[in-house]
């Protein structure tokens, strides 16, 4: 599976403007329902959770350190005033394919197509981009199958946050996602209702 060059650029966008970024109060919308959606066979259940652990796992054990030197190999690249031809060429340099190839390799295979662009341009490595030392790392983690639509799902888990002073504090968390083929998320949301993003923001901002 080839990435598209539109979400990876969207993420790479996100990557430039992130120390500005304070909105991720919430990634919260909740999934609308489809015919697709109902449809997934229970059978499917093992998989899918094989998926949202993984994504949740790396998302939420950070920093990535070879995710953050990628980054910062590309953005070495970015001049101010930039033109639409020095970020072509930036698009087509050497550490933009490195950068492209390790995002699709960490998140693709857990994603239908639409759901992995989605999911880039909404959450991916949101937790790992910062410049000072801290950590992340997740617990209790509980993923729920619904009930009613075998391709549905909700999720809780706690978060333990130590900063770059060496305190430690637990964020609590919930979510959604549904999966319509088997072990492939489609629509996938997060709620960061006790706002680790702009805590960590802070932190290390200071």
């Amino acid at each position: 599976m080839h990435q598209k060059p539109s979400a990876v650029k969207a993420l790479f966008g996100i990557l430039l403007l992130l120390s500005a970024c304070f909105f991720i109060v919430a990634c919260s919308q909740e999934p609308a329902e489809n015919e697709a959606e109902a449809d997934a066979p229970a059978n499917t259940k093992v998989e899918d959770i094989a998926s949202l652990k993984k994504v949740l796992e790396h998302e939420f054990t950070a920093p990535d350190k070879e995710f953050n030197r990628l980054a910062g190999d590309l953005g070495a690249l970015q001049q101010p005033n930039m033109s639409e031809d020095d970020y072509a060429a930036v698009l087509e340099s050497p550490q933009y394919q490195a950068y492209s190839e390790y995002i699709e390799k960490t998140y693709a295979p857990y994603f239908t197509e639409n759901g992995f662009e989605n999911f880039l341009n909404t959450t991916a490595f949101f937790y790992h981009n910062f410049g000072q030392d801290y950590q992340l790392s997740i617990h209790n983690l509980e993923i729920v199958q619904d009930e009613k639509t075998a391709s549905k799902y909700s999720f809780s888990f706690a978060v333990n946050y130590k900063n770059p002073a060496g305190q430690t504090d637990t964020y609590d968390f919930e979510g959604s996602a549904t999966s319509p083929e088997a072990g492939k998320i489609d629509k996938f949301s997060i709620n960061d209702k006790e706002s680790l993003f702009q805590k960590i923001s802070e932190d290390t901002t200071k």
